[in-house]
């Protein structure tokens, strides 16, 4: 891109993506206000829980200032929640689903927890350009040779 002066002098710049101004969305990686209406809280009462003044609040919900560390911590201990449960799924956080399936696996006595565990490590996959099989197709292949 060109930029031209008052003074007539121009230059050419260079915009790497990373120098370029974040749009909100891309700001706007939390479940706030979502999280906030469905304890049907106002800014005021969550500003007040949280210890965020509800303009700064405001500001977080819309992607208009970063939430940060300790606003999470806050807002996390206001709503009850965990601090992952702020964010988006596609941004770091748990779907209604993922985080039913770790707070059963906390509620799991050791003995189950182990078979938990086991079952997980059974199905991981193997790094590399190799080829997941299923093991009924490994044995079919097993007992056709």
């Amino acid at each position: 891109m060109v930029k031209t002066a008052s003074n007539g002098a121009s230059a050419t710049v260079i915009i790497f993506p990373s120098m370029a101004r974040k749009s909100k969305i891309e700001r706007f990686p939390n479940r706030i206000r979502e999280l906030r209406e469905q304890a049907e809280l106002s800014l005021e009462k969550l500003g007040q829980l949280s210890g965020i003044h509800f303009s700064n609040l405001a500001k977080i919900e819309t992607g208009e200032r970063e939430m940060k560390d300790h606003h999470m911590e806050q807002l996390s201990k206001a709503l009850g929640i965990a601090k992952a449960d702020l964010l988006n799924p596609e941004d770091g956080g748990l779907t209604p689903e993922e985080r039913a399936l770790i707070d059963t696996y906390r509620d799991l006595p050791v003995a189950l927890r182990k078979t938990f565990d086991a079952l997980r490590d059974s199905h991981q996959v193997f790094r590399g350009s190799g080829e997941v099989i299923s093991m009924i197709e490994a044995e079919s292949e097993r007992k056709r040779a």
